[in-house]
């Protein structure tokens, strides 16, 4: 009977920790647990292989992780799993109480590589879990007295910090991001067109256009370079650091977080900063004194937005800008341009018809807190939907003279 209660109370605390994000499971989903040491794995029948494999790696992972880094968290973390939302994903809730929730879902080949997802998913939520655990000085009573409100470290660190150091842990195989040819190259073009970002952008204080992953590459990657530069225990010490009460300064650069690291590093983060970018540059690059395009077709080299996904028909360029889910319908012959916005929360790909009448666009919709793969058809001229759509497919082309045609291996980003 003890073990019953313990096991519904997980379940209960859980739910709780997560209220709103309990719209990820489907209404009447009833719920199984595997305790490990130091995790309450909980998901519903239809996510047991996966909540298996997660139980049988956990403790490892943890052990090796809080030994890297240098402390862990304390009691026990409940670890969601959800097989009823079609976007691959997780994330980590610190507040009110720290809990886990994995999205048990095919992910994105293109989006980077890992030799299996759910695990290197399960590595980067905890790693969140464990850096913004630290505590030092006289946070841990204060974490005893109101819980998990008292994070000193949500308040230190930067967000190319937070995401940086899981985007770290999740590469140290050789494999994620920080490893990824991609995401160098994203710092590398940026470095090229005098785009790089500083610190106080990189943490999305402000950022234009806003870009969502902005964080991850910048943060992985530097965190990459600390190490190989500095070392793994000196690291540590930075999040051990960002445990203790910060330093306030009106000078960014010398507050906080950025205190914190030249009291460890013994110098300045903004020449760090300027070291990193020298790194991941490629030097040698020759410039062409000449204007490849005249002057209206400068448009794709001259705009700040993120594009996503491009199409063209006759002489239009259709563009999709994903985060902001518009599609802008470019005339390469007087570099006008429209817009219209879809009806995704997220759009990720499209296509155009034969004739350039209509477009397909794959993207997201939400059902409560559940994303809901879908594709939709547009026509070109007003960015007016025709109608027609079908539900739970990632991505479609037109071929020949078939309105539809699914690529079947197409998985969500």
């Amino acid at each position: 009977m003890r073990c019953k209660c313990s096991i519904l109370l997980a379940v209960l605390l859980f739910l709780v920790s997560v209220s709103a994000e309990a719209q990820l499971f489907r209404p009447f989903t009833t719920f199984r647990v595997i305790r490990t040491e130091h995790f309450d794995i909980i998901f519903p029948r239809e996510s047991e292989q996966t909540a298996r494999f997660i139980a049988y790696h956990a403790d490892n992972i943890y052990r090796e992780m809080s030994s890297l880094l240098g402390f862990g968290f304390r009691g026990r973390m409940p670890v969601g799993i959800t097989p009823d939302t079609d976007l691959f994903n997780g994330f980590y809730a610190s507040i009110p109480t720290p809990s886990i929730m994995l999205f048990d879902t095919p992910s994105d080949p293109e989006w980077t590589s890992f030799p299996d997802d759910m695990k290197y998913l399960f590595i980067h939520e905890l790693a969140h879990a464990i850096s913004l655990n630290s505590r030092g000085g006289g946070w841990p009573l204060a974490h005893r007295i109101f819980g998990n409100w008292a994070t000193p470290a949500l308040i230190n660190a930067p967000q190319f910090m937070v995401e940086g150091v899981a985007v770290y842990l999740e590469s140290r195989s050789g494999f994620g991001r920080a490893n990824d040819p991609l995401s160098r190259q994203f710092l590398r073009q940026a470095i090229h067109e005098g785009r790089f970002q500083t610190p106080f952008q990189a943490s999305a204080v402000y950022d234009i256009p806003r870009q969502w992953s902005l964080f991850y590459e910048y943060g992985g990657i530097f965190s990459l370079w600390l190490v190989e530069n500095f070392g793994m225990e000196r690291y540590a010490q930075l999040w051990q650091a960002m445990g203790h009460t910060p330093r306030f300064s009106f000078s960014v650069y010398q507050s906080g977080f950025y205190s914190f690291f030249q009291n460890i590093y013994g110098m300045n983060f903004l020449d760090a900063w300027n070291d990193f970018r020298d790194w991941i540059a490629i030097s040698g690059i020759e410039e062409n004194p000449n204007e490849v395009l005249p002057r209206r077709h400068r448009f794709f080299t001259e705009r700040k937005d993120f594009i996503s996904a491009l199409a063209a028909r006759g002489d239009y360029v259709f563009i999709l800008y994903g985060g902001e889910s518009r599609i802008g319908v470019y005339n390469t012959v007087t570099g006008n341009i429209r817009r219209f916005t879809t009806n995704s929360i997220f759009s990720y790909d499209i296509d155009v018809s034969q004739d350039g009448t209509t477009l397909l666009v794959s993207g997201f919709r939400q059902t409560g807190e559940r994303h809901r793969a879908v594709v939709t058809m547009y026509r070109a001229d007003t960015g007016r939907r025709t109608g027609r759509s079908i539900q739970g497919l990632y991505r479609a082309r037109f071929s020949g003279t078939a309105l539809w045609a699914c690529e079947e291996t197409c998985t969500p980003p």
